[in-house]
């Protein structure tokens, strides 16, 4: 996996508690702490794989999606099999 970095990192996660009706915060510092906890905890593919879903439903390239989530297309594929 490539390098992902902090400011990445919490972008998804603020994506991923949108998604999932978590929280509305707009910033990862404005989420609520037991979460942000816990998100830290979680491995990274974890976060993005529904946010990749989404988005390859959505209609977005597989190549588009490497580049966003920072990952190679073939783990890309592997997380949006919901949408292939």
């Amino acid at each position: 996996m490539r390098e992902v970095s902090e400011a990445s990192f919490q972008k998804f996660c603020v994506l991923y508690a949108h998604h999932f009706d978590l929280s509305h915060a707009e910033t990862y510092h404005a989420l609520p702490e037991k979460l942000r906890l816990h998100l830290k905890e979680l491995p990274y593919r974890t976060i993005v794989k529904p946010l990749v879903c989404q988005d390859r439903c959505s209609g977005l390239s597989w190549e588009f999606l490497s580049r966003r989530y920072s990952l190679p297309i073939r783990t890309i594929r592997d997380l949006a099999g919901c949408c292939s």
